[in-house]
């Protein structure tokens, strides 16, 4: 079959131009006339026109009706076949532009699911990073109820240290007063015993005067060290006490402030579950986005197999319309051998 843009018409233009010229035509005369083709495409179709040159029609012998009924049956073959190309050319450019319409809309269609799905995966991100966040806030928060946790404990730790110091002090105290009272009682023996000794050894008494004297001023001033402590240890056990009261308002002051971080931490809990609540929320609606991403790209892959089946169809189209161009061509190469027939029958009239 030959190329296309060079058909049998072609040829016999050309080689009729040559033939005018007063040369003979040939396959290389014909592809320089044309300027373009091969050999292998011209040489049949010349020699297609070598044969029907050499066949000489005799009409002397044929009559007026036949050479009309010849020319009609031409004219009508040649009107069916002008019929035929338009309106094989009108149902090809129809099929051609509603095939372009449907894949203008495919087209069209596939971009907003790109769009769509450009703007979900945006949303998606935006999403993530807003769980990223909510979920470091949340590790912030429970660090710091794990501080405060650590801190009420260690004050709990200091108050029970304090109230044993203030035990250990008290116990102390107690000891110092029972050794002053055994001490006075022992005294008071001892003055006893020298009183009676007095009376029965008043001589020795003088004698040893000097030394109780010397002793009893010791204890005397050791009785003044005694009262001095024990005036200091009651100046020590009072501002024990005070320390104590203050401990206690501390401690009050530490409750209240514990009942706060209760509060708070019940506080920081509910937002926690809220914030929980907010993460399934924002897992529930990844999980909607990822479904409707998921439809998208279904969508989108039946539309680019709509898209494909399209081309195919336009593909086919475009096979049928070069097949009707291969038939109108064959119909215009029996219209101008019907022409060079009918021409032959002019001539030998």
């Amino acid at each position: 079959m030959a190329r296309a843009g060079i058909n049998f018409i072609d040829v016999t233009k050309a080689a009729q131009a040559i033939q005018d010229k007063g040369h003979n035509p040939t396959v290389d005369r014909v592809l320089a006339h044309l300027g373009t083709g091969s050999k292998s495409t011209i040489a049949p179709l010349l020699k297609q026109w070598k044969t029907e040159q050499g066949q000489v029609v005799d009409a002397s012998g044929l009559s007026d009706d036949i050479l009309k009924a010849v020319k009609g049956i031409h004219d009508r073959l040649h009107q069916s076949a002008e019929v035929k190309i338009e309106q094989a050319m009108t149902d090809s450019q129809a099929q051609i532009s509603k095939t372009k319409d449907k894949l203008a809309v495919a087209t069209a269609q596939i971009e907003q699911l790109k769009k769509d799905n450009n703007q979900l995966k945006i949303q998606l991100e935006l999403d993530k990073t807003e769980n990223i966040e909510l979920r470091n806030r949340l590790e912030t928060e429970h660090i710091v109820v794990a501080r405060l946790t650590s801190d009420n404990e260690a004050l709990a730790t200091q108050l029970d240290q304090a109230k044993t110091d203030i035990n250990e002090q008290k116990q102390e105290t107690r000891h110092i007063r029972e050794n002053f009272e055994h001490y006075q009682t022992q005294a008071a023996e001892d003055r006893k015993l020298e009183r009676e000794q007095y009376q029965s050894n008043k001589q020795q008494l003088e004698q040893r005067i000097y030394g109780v004297s010397q002793q009893l001023n010791i204890e005397l001033k050791r009785s003044e060290q005694l009262a001095t402590e024990k005036l200091t240890l009651s100046e020590q056990v009072k501002q024990l006490d005070s320390d104590l009261n203050q401990t206690k308002e501390i401690l009050q002051a530490q409750k209240l402030n514990s009942n706060d971080l209760t509060l708070k931490l019940e506080t920081k809990d509910n937002h926690l579950v809220t914030l929980q609540q907010g993460n399934q929320d924002l897992d529930s609606k990844c999980s909607t986005l990822f479904t409707e991403n998921t439809k998208f790209q279904t969508a989108k892959r039946l539309l680019e197999h709509e898209v494909e089946q399209l081309k195919i169809v336009l593909s086919n189209t475009n096979d049928k319309l070069s097949m009707q161009d291969d038939e109108n061509k064959i119909i215009l190469q029996e219209k101008a051998m019907l022409q060079g027939q009918f021409k032959q029958l002019q001539e030998s009239m």
